[in-house]
């Protein structure tokens, strides 16, 4: 007997953005060699986190989408506990989507720009060149 595996997601809301969070993500980890995580331990964990949210990130949330702490790095200590190089990480994806909010439609861009930056304030530099380097450019004071 022949099986169709077919996927149906029934969303809670609408796919407000048609997927480009989704599509920045996966780029985001391409470019900084995370993308194999996901296929690790036959692909039992997804290699993002979405607060508990079990539908299409709302706009307040794409600054909380992250890579799953203890998941991403090896120098990881596991159990969920970040490294310094894991929350790193996860304010570099706050400012990669700031960088490319032009992708996103007009009438979300405002909203969306003041989550990532309040999420960024929240988070600060974590210690990171780099990370304060943003800061500057986008003009963000911590």
């Amino acid at each position: 007997m022949k099986y169709k595996w077919k996927m149906e997601y029934k969303w809670k809301g609408t796919i407000w953005d048609k997927g480009i969070t989704i599509k920045l993500l996966v780029k985001f980890m391409k470019e900084h060699h995370l993308m194999h995580q996901a296929y690790l331990r036959a692909n039992r964990f997804l290699p993002i986190e979405l607060q508990e949210q079990l539908y299409y990130p709302p706009i307040d949330a794409v600054g909380k989408l992250f890579l799953k702490y203890g998941k991403n790095t090896r120098k990881s200590v596991g159990n969920g506990i970040p490294c310094q190089e894991d929350l790193v990480l996860s304010q570099l994806w706050k400012f990669y989507v700031l960088e490319r909010i032009s992708q996103y439609p007009q009438k979300y861009q405002k909203s969306l720009i003041e989550s990532l930056r309040f999420h960024l304030l929240n988070n600060g530099t974590r210690g990171s060149k780099e990370v304060e380097k943003l800061f500057k450019i986008h003009r963000i004071e911590y």
